[in-house]
């Protein structure tokens, strides 16, 4: 499902696309110049990235919809790789900021990270199947995205054909 998706090059509008990338270049002599961003369609390689935790959903899990939170935190950190690569980012049901907080103070919102990582893994399958076609591919992920990259390596990649794309 394209809804399922933050970033797909084959989506015009997705959420790698939403802001500026544009950036300026202070050089030690003061002066500024402006590195226009411009995504590479042609990248050699793509890149699939699992963002952190973000989500202000009330629940222990995050809804598959895509919030202010997860484009601002897609345009911090992973826009940018468009300029080297084909960006894919699934959105995932992750556990969110209110169950992590209950947690730390000693009174848990039940969450499930099996199906954050369910919602990652069968995304990652779709890739492999209908995307990828042989290309190397880079792994990007931060906090709970991290941790979720870290065990669909364990679970999916290490060991198998895959891993030499990796």
């Amino acid at each position: 499902d394209p809804a399922s998706w933050l970033c797909r090059p084959d989506q015009a509008a997705d959420a790698c696309g939403r802001s500026d990338q544009d950036s300026v270049v202070l050089r030690v002599d003061g002066t500024m110049t402006v590195d226009r961003f411009r995504a590479d369609p042609d990248a050699p390689v793509d890149c699939f990235y699992v963002y952190p935790t973000v989500s202000r959903d009330p629940g222990g899990n995050a809804l598959m919809e895509v919030g202010e939170e997860e484009i601002a935190v897609i345009n911090q950190q992973f826009a940018r790789f468009g300029a080297v690569c084909r960006r894919y980012a699934p959105l995932y049901r992750q556990v969110t900021l209110a169950a992590l907080h209950s947690s730390m103070r000693g009174a848990p919102i039940p969450s499930d990270r099996q199906m954050g990582y369910g919602d990652v893994k069968r995304a990652w399958d779709h890739y492999l199947a209908h995307d990828n076609q042989g290309r190397p591919v880079v792994l990007v992920g931060h906090s709970q995205g991290a941790g979720v990259i870290a065990r669909l390596v364990q679970n999916e990649i290490e060991g198998k054909p895959v891993q030499d794309r990796i």
